[in-house]
């Protein structure tokens, strides 16, 4: 009788896929099912990432538009070089907004606040800042100088689109 039990609750390798029969018939099911959903993700469109570019010199409480894209995706890096000549400061804001909403504000020089020495030395920061934020329609990077001179500005955007 116990023999029974056993081979009703493991069934046999020859059972029909079910996820509601034997041991064996599950396990077939589940492979059938994992097959399917890698031959689904192998066919799939591999996205490539885009990149904007920004190239440029905003003077003192001139914001900047380092990147505005519509559609759908995600936003995933921003990387930020600024340079500003001796004596100079480097203080920025960054503002992103995500489908109309505001998700981040360094505030006012929160994001960088360097100053070069006296007349030898420029100010240079470097910024990679990874990111995995979700867009449903668009989003808007803007950098804005605080500081008292223009800056070089160059950065590099990364996102994809569905």
């Amino acid at each position: 009788m116990a023999d029974l039990i056993v081979y009703d609750s493991l069934g046999a390798p020859e059972d029909t896929a079910s996820a509601t029969g034997s041991l064996h018939a599950k396990v077939a099911y589940l492979k059938s099912y994992v097959d399917t959903v890698i031959s689904g993700l192998a066919s799939s469109t591999t996205k490539n990432p885009r990149f904007t570019p920004y190239n440029g010199q905003p003077g003192p409480s001139s914001p900047v538009t380092l990147a505005n894209v519509t559609g759908a995706g995600f936003l995933t890096g921003l990387q930020v070089f600024l340079k500003a000549n001796a004596g100079n400061v480097i203080a920025t804001r960054l503002v992103i907004t995500i489908d109309g909403t505001s998700r981040l504000d360094t505030g006012s020089m929160g994001l960088t606040n360097f100053s070069g020495k006296a007349t030898y030395q420029d100010a240079w920061v470097s910024l990679t800042i990874p990111m995995t934020h979700r867009f449903a329609s668009s989003f808007v990077i803007h950098l804005y100088n605080e500081g008292t001179s223009g800056i070089d500005v160059k950065t590099q955007t990364a996102y994809v689109l569905d």
